[in-house]
């Protein structure tokens, strides 16, 4: 069997410039990354000083949601993947402060405890 060393060589050429080229663009998406975050950031902050430090969300996702709604009482929401009825909750102030009511939904039976004791509003189901 005879090695052609030149296709060889060719072959690794193009695949070193397409993981080149990979490189380049994941590092011009990190480099860029920043950007991102601090348009992100500018609008939590925008979002903290007009409604106020987050209660119950683990990334301002009730900040986003009351002010799609403009903090309208008396809705229904339906959360899927719901988890723990308090932490990291993005309904949980629509119900707690804004007298919503709905459906959460989880695959952990682990949470129908704390939305009995903290959630009366909501219908749990597993």
């Amino acid at each position: 069997m005879t090695v052609r060393w030149g296709r060889v060589l060719a072959t690794a050429a193009i695949a070193g410039v397409l993981v080149l080229a990979i490189g380049v663009g994941a590092i011009a998406w990190i480099l860029n990354k920043p950007q991102v975050l601090t348009e992100h950031q500018k609008k939590v902050a925008e979002l903290v000083a007009r409604y106020g430090e987050v209660k119950y969300s683990q990334w301002a996702e009730e900040l986003i949601i009351r002010d799609f709604f403009q903090d309208r009482t008396g809705g229904f929401f339906l959360d899927v993947g719901a988890g723990d009825a308090l932490r990291d909750s993005t309904t949980a102030y629509l119900e707690k402060e804004l007298g919503w009511t709905g459906i959460a939904i989880d695959a952990e039976p682990k949470h129908l405890e704390s939305f009995l004791r903290e959630r009366r509003g909501s219908r749990f189901f597993v």
